[in-house]
C-alpha cells in the first residue's frame, strides 16, 4: 500500500485485497447499504452544486469549467 513516500506500483487485484483488508475492515470504516450510499452521493452532490454556484465570482473560468 502507498504509505504516502512516493509513487507506487501495484497491480489492481493486490491493491484491492490489501485495501479490502487492510482499510476498510477497521472501524474507522462502516458500510453502507445501496440507498445510504446513493442518498449521500445526492447530498455531496447537492453541496458541491451550492459551494459552486455561490462562489462562481471566486472562481477562474478555468475552474468553473472543471466543475461543470
Amino acid at each position: 500500500m502507498d504509505k504516502n513516500i512516493g509513487p507506487a506500483i501495484l497491480d489492481k487485484a493486490t491493491y484491492i485485497k490489501q485495501a479490502l483488508s487492510e482499510h476498510l475492515l477497521t472501524k474507522d470504516y462502516q458500510p453502507l447499504n445501496q440507498e445510504e450510499a446513493k442518498q449521500k452521493i445526492a447530498t455531496i452532490k447537492m453541496t458541491l452544486t451550492s459551494l459552486i454556484n455561490n462562489n462562481q465570482n471566486l472562481l477562474s473560468h478555468s475552474e468553473r469549467l472543471y466543475f461543470q
